[in-house]
């Protein structure tokens, strides 16, 4: 399975990287050649962390109605959103509950922030009520956290292109028979 890895973390190993690699190819040596790597390398991690999470604007949990709905706080407003890509046991499916907490346990605590799935003609930093986005928690990408646990199908809008990483995870938790994929008592499958 394809996973997102947190900007900040990406941002660290490739400023780590690039620091070990100068220093293996320059050998600096004196103590103002030392100092001059240590500021290019905050300098470099300050900028690959912000290229890394540039698009992405930051909101809080306000709350979770669904595996695929949440309400967040975004400029000083609630803005009920839904999330890009998947789709979601209704109310009276047995599996409801269990993927709406599911998704809450992911944004809880988490820092949030989120990609509009449509980026043209679009302002940034701007989102509409039940817009569908890209959500992250602690850099990680909801969606398909949900989908690969099996709490989530792929969205049925066949004008939409999915990521690749969700149709892989979608495939991996059907083919593991797992949350909304397992088998009922009565060995019949449950669909959302």
């Amino acid at each position: 399975m394809h996973t997102h890895i947190n900007p900040s973390l990406q941002a660290y190993l490739l400023t780590a990287f690039l620091l070990v690699l100068l220093v293996v190819l320059l050998r600096p040596q004196g103590q103002y050649a030392i100092s001059l790597m240590v500021a290019g390398a905050v300098l470099a991690y300050v900028l690959l962390a912000t290229l890394g999470q540039a698009g992405r604007v930051a909101c809080r949990l306000a709350s979770v109605e669904a595996a695929d709905t949440l309400t967040l706080l975004h400029k000083g407003r609630k803005v009920r959103v839904k999330l890009y890509g998947i789709q979601v046991p209704e109310r009276t499916h047995p599996m409801f509950e269990a993927s709406r907490q599911a998704l809450e346990q992911h944004l809880q605590g988490q820092e949030l922030a989120f990609l509009p799935a449509n980026q043209a003609n679009k302002r940034a930093g701007r989102i509409s009520r039940d817009e569908r986005l890209m959500v992250f928690a602690g850099g990680w990408d909801v969606a398909l956290l949900l989908l690969a646990e099996g709490y989530a199908g792929l969205q049925s809008d066949t004008a939409i292109t999915l990521p690749k990483a969700y149709l892989d995870a979608h495939d991996a938790a059907q083919d593991a028979a797992i949350g909304i994929h397992a088998d009922t008592d009565n060995g019949q499958k449950t669909d959302i």
